[in-house]
């Protein structure tokens, strides 16, 4: 080449190569920059001279950025010679690398989590919802996917391989290379002068003195290309290796391997979960019925961190003074130990037990009385408590009224629990023999000496205090980090409480909750002093659930397998979660539950006094129309159809900590509402001749309609209570109208106050991703007049300001139905804007989940979209929106499908007997059909969507035609290949 001619010639003749290089700009492929002609007679011509700094891009240069070459295109162009190409096989893509194909879709309860209204509404977004939830898995399969080293048997092959390559390679010749300098610097000043040193390395180099290079006169014969070639194909041929990559230094095995792990099926998230069984309830006077309420508070967040968890230890003798008011008692109800999950644990994560006892006439200070000196009663004493305890039990056994409250910091127990460092103790013998020596402590009788009453009190407080304080250190001692390095399999705990504080009436709410555990971490000597303690004893064994645990339900009373037939083993439950912060995980099972919280009620200028709170869930307004969807307590049927709130003797001003589960109907309509009647309790003995059981004294009501404008009522609610009936169509009118007919108390101003929750993974609560759901469901893959297709893309360009956790939780549902715009047909001008935006915004919600940095693998993948194309994503062909599914799976042994039939119902078969237990069992196969619309199957192979034109005429109508559209359109329909 011209290059290598001149730079022989610079290497003989420096002084006239000079201007042959200067005109260097005349060979576009030099690298080397023209150099100005120098006066000195010994200058190097190769030495360039200073070169000015780099520019950066943009300023000064402009650089084009080459467009990457489209794969398709060019093997769409290049296929005849790709097929006669031998080494096709590195280029192309094997033709039977991916498939798609069925996994049956394994459930963790017995049957199918879905009710039967689910599966019978006629709601498109809750079908389209339960066929997500239901339908077996899509998994693509890739037949070489092993070759990316994932397979242990291919990576043992190459290692041997690269093993033996790497003997072979030392038997190769050793090669000498010339360097610019020494490599060892340490080395002798003579073995430095053997190397060839470059005038860049040193300027005094003496050119007359130096040797020329042997001339290369091959590379000025003139031959031919083909022989040229062939002899380079010889040279290349001689002592090749037949492993070439082998040569490469063996790596480390574990290095190797690409960490592309298998990306597990969607699933719910889970915490730090927690398997908390009472074994012993009872307080020192066991006369009556005492029942326990469980819950999890935050108390940094000050927020409640899970549902109630209603529960009582009551021995049988006990339990049945209930009878008159309890009709049946279902397995549920009887669950003595929980599952909760906790997804951010903290070091201020309290369990708050409070205790509940039936209404008696009285307030809650001469309820406790009888508690505090139970152990001084003479038996004459005692007798008379029994009988005044079971008079109130026939009288008012279904209303209750607050007793006294605890409070354990369990994390922080935990913590210091585990071995390692930051633990204490060895496990649950030590901390149980720890807690029962502190109780010994409290407990005078074990010291010896029966003291006074009062002095007895004063210690058993002093030595609450010491336990109590004894936490709140180790709380105040354990950092956050421990906290999230507690591991799921923690060392069981056994906890002993032996003194509860008196609950005070006018400090019911969360607030005065949250300040008193704020006390709590401080010190527990103000506790003392504020609350009177009342002796008892709990005995809470905490532990981390073990897998295939038998015989537990979810939140939603559903069966998880293994569960016994026999059904004489007491349940445990899980206990549904309300996380203090976003949680971003995918719905994969099917919620729809509804959370009531009275608050507060100023009845001061009405005339009740013992006032209780009825709430009903109604569909209607006759009094029939009141749903049993309520999920009972401890002792009692699953659901009811009204709930009561303790109730607060002679107090005009009650304060509520209720909690009222419901179970929504999968569709609301508009005669959906809350009713909550307010009743006068009567807690005196009847006259004679009078039922011992007396119906209470209506006081008021007022109500909440579910559904309003389209949208479901959640919230805070201050409402206008009436002390009348209400009317006709009231259901539909807010409390905040007021109806001229009615009387209301105190003016019409709000006395009463209410919140409102839900946990529902069929409704997703958010305003903008509710508008994208009703304007595509509208159109039902149709199209839709010119207003209508406007709003649909501008529906899809606000879903980004969606409320993220909202957009992750129902993102599978929104990805499915924005791909199924893409190939919507696009016929008029309005329509054919919509695939374009519904493409934006799949771009938008793609970017969003990877900006939040969750569950990323080592390659940056996202966890959660590689899940939902891994298992989840269809082909969006044949399918409309509200279709049902009519395929049948075999699942664990047992023939299930995507849905049961829509005529087994087993949640309405269970409140329809009363309220029992969800314990319908499937037996045999169930043929699994669908109704509301056509039943589709999903591809079993990967399917490629084209488009084929049509004659006019051949195809299915398409009815509404932009009239700006000019001339015959011709029709297109999918084609499956």
């Amino acid at each position: 080449s011209p290059l290598v001619f001149c730079f022989l010639l610079s290497l003989s003749l420096p002084v006239f190569c000079v201007p042959l290089f200067s005109l260097s700009p005349l060979f576009p492929f030099s690298p080397l920059p023209p150099l100005p002609f120098s006066p000195l007679p010994f200058s190097f011509p190769l030495l360039p001279s200073p070169q000015p700094p780099l520019q950066p891009i943009g300023s000064q240069l402009s650089m084009e950025l080459a467009d990457p070459i489209d794969y398709e295109k060019f093997v769409a162009e290049n296929n005849k010679i790709l097929e006669e190409d031998p080494h096709r096989e590195m280029l192309v893509f094997p033709e039977d690398d991916v498939s798609v194909t069925t996994l049956p879709r394994k459930f963790r309860t017995v049957e199918i989590p879905v009710p039967g209204s689910a599966k019978r509404t006629d709601d498109p977004l809750v079908r389209d919802c339960v066929r997500s939830y239901t339908q077996d898995w899509n998994v693509v399969n890739r037949k070489y996917g092993s070759f990316h080293g994932q397979d242990d048997n291919i990576l043992s092959r190459r290692f041997s391989t690269c093993r033996r390559t790497m003997e072979y390679t030392k038997l190769l010749p050793k090669h000498d290379y010339e360097v610019d300098s020494p490599s060892d610097m340490s080395m002798p000043e003579e073995e430095k002068k053997k190397y060839r040193q470059s005038i860049t390395s040193n300027v005094d180099y003496n050119l007359d003195q130096a040797e020329s290079d042997e001339l290369l006169l091959e590379l000025l014969e003139e031959k031919d290309d083909m022989e040229v070639d062939h002899d380079n194909l010889r040279s290349r041929s001689e002592n090749r290796h037949p492993s070439l990559f082998g040569l490469y230094p063996l790596p480390n095995r574990e290095d190797a391997k690409e960490n592309r792990l298998p990306v597990p099926p969607p699933a719910e998230a889970q915490g730090l979960k927690l398997h908390v069984k009472v074994s012993e309830l009872r307080f020192d006077l066991n006369i009556e019925p005492i029942f326990a309420v469980m819950a999890l508070y935050d108390a940094r967040e000050k927020k409640k961190i899970s549902e109630s968890f209603h529960l009582d230890c009551n021995p049988s003798e006990i339990t049945h003074m209930l009878d008159d008011h309890v009709e049946e008692r279902s397995m549920a109800s009887l669950s003595r130990s929980a599952i909760f999950n906790i997804s951010y644990p903290s070091g201020d994560v309290f369990l708050i037990v409070k205790i509940e006892k039936v209404l008696q006439q009285g307030d809650i200070t001469e309820a406790v009385e009888p508690y505090l000196k139970a152990r001084d009663l003479d038996k004459k004493t005692l007798e008379k408590h029994k009988l005044s305890a079971n008079y109130f039990c026939q009288q008012l056994g279904q209303y209750r009224m607050p007793f006294a409250w605890t409070a354990i910091n369990v994390l922080d127990i935990i913590a210091g629990n585990q071995g390692g460092p930051g633990g204490s103790g060895t496990g649950q013998e030590s901390r149980e023999s720890t807690l029962e020596r502190r109780r010994s402590e409290m407990n005078p009788d074990k010291r010896g000496g029966t003291p006074e009453p009062n002095r007895r009190r004063d210690t058993r407080s002093g030595s609450m205090s010491s336990v109590n304080r004894s936490i709140s250190e180790e709380s105040q001692t354990t950092s956050e980090s421990s906290m999230a390095n507690i591991s799921q399999n923690f060392r069981p705990v056994t906890l002993t409480v032996n003194v509860f504080f008196k609950q005070e009436s006018d400090k019911l709410s969360d607030e005065d909750l949250f300040k008193n555990l704020a006390e709590m971490k401080k010190t527990n000597s103000i506790l003392n002093r504020k609350f009177r303690s009342i002796p008892g004893n709990l005995k809470v064994d905490i532990s981390a659930p073990y897998e295939n645990m038998a015989c537990c339900m979810t939140s939603n009373l559903w069966e998880i397998e293994p569960f016994p037939d026999n059904r004489t083993r007491r349940p445990t439950r899980e206990v549904e979660e309300f996380p203090p912060r976003e949680v971003y995980n995918p719905y994969s099972t099917y919620k729809n539950m509804l959370y009531i919280y009275p608050q507060a009620l100023d009845f001061r200028s009405g005339k009740g006094r013992n006032v209780g709170v009825k709430v009903q869930f109604m569909a209607g307004e006759d009094r029939e129309d009141a749903l049993p969807c309520i999920y009972g307590k401890s002792c009692s049927a699953t659901y009811l159809r009204e709930a009561w709130c303790p109730v607060l003797y002679h107090n005009k001003q009650p304060e509520f900590y209720e909690e009222v589960k419901v179970e929504l109907p999968a569709k609301i309509t508009e005669k959906h509402h809350l009713l909550f009647t307010f009743y006068q309790v009567s807690c005196q003995k009847p006259r004679p001749g009078e039922p011992l059981i007396q119906e209470p004294a209506f006081l008021g009501c007022t109500w909440i309609p579910m559904l309003q404008m389209g949208k479901i009522q959640l919230g805070n609610f201050h409402l206008c209570v009436t002390a009348d009936h209400p009317p006709h169509a009231y259901s539909q009118i807010s409390t905040d109208t007021a109806l001229p007919s009615l009387k209301w108390i105190d003016g019409h101003k709000p006395i009463f106050k209410a919140a409102v929750s839900m946990v529902s993974s069929i409704h997703p609560q958010d305003p903008h991703i509710e508008e994208f759901t009703n304007r595509f469901y509208e159109l039902h893959n149709m199209l839709g007049t010119e207003l209508q297709e406007k709003q649909l893309g501008y529906s899809m360009t606000q879903l980004q300001e969606a409320d993220p956790e909202r957009t992750v939780q129902f993102l599978h549902i929104l990805l499915n139905n924005l791909c199924s715009l893409l190939v919507r047909p696009c016929v008029t001008g309005e329509s054919a804007e919509v695939p374009p935006k519904a493409f934006e915004a799949i771009i938008r919600m793609v970017n969003m989940v990877h900006c939040l940095g969750l569950f990323c693998d080592k390659h940056d993948r996202n966890i959660i979209l590689t899940s939902y194309i891994q298992f989840v994503f269809t082909t969006p062909l044949g399918q409309h929106p509200a279709s049902a599914f009519n395929r049948t799976a075999t699942i664990q042994g047992k023939t299930r499908g995507s849905s049961s039939s829509l005529e087994d119902d087993s949640y309405n078969q269970s409140v329809e007997k009363g309220g029992s237990m969800r314990n319908h069992q499937e037996e045999g196969r169930v043929q699994l059909t669908g109704r509301g619309g056509r039943g589709s199957r999903r591809p079993a192979k990967p399917r490629l969507l084209v488009t084929e034109d049509l004659p006019r005429g051949a195809g299915p109508p398409v009815d509404r035609v932009s009239p700006k559209s000019s001339g015959p359109r011709p029709q297109q329909r999918l084609v499956l290949l």
